[in-house]
């Protein structure tokens, strides 16, 4: 049921609790993890989260290594694909 409940919000643009956002966390696929910062006490990190198969939600959130965990930011995220340039040595 809370999985449904969640849908619905994402759909309406409501706000997420606390602990609907670890239910996402849990539950769906992370399609993308970046550790942006971490310390003795946390690691604090955003996730991309694939909710269906064209929505995405982003969760940044702290976890402390006592156990704990606080959710800073979330939003929708929608995936791009972008042509990138690099230059790469030649052989010979």
């Amino acid at each position: 049921m809370i999985k449904q409940e969640i849908l619905s919000k994402l759909a309406n643009k409501e706000d997420l609790t606390e602990e609907e956002l670890l239910f996402l966390i849990v539950e769906f696929k992370e399609v993308h993890s970046q550790i942006i910062e971490s310390d003795e006490y946390s690691e604090t990190t955003v996730v991309v989260l694939e909710i269906d198969p064209d929505l995405y939600y982003e969760v940044t959130w702290c976890h402390y290594y006592s156990g704990e965990n606080e959710f800073q930011e979330s939003h929708r995220v929608k995936k791009e694909t972008k042509t990138i340039e690099v230059f790469v040595r030649c052989k010979g």
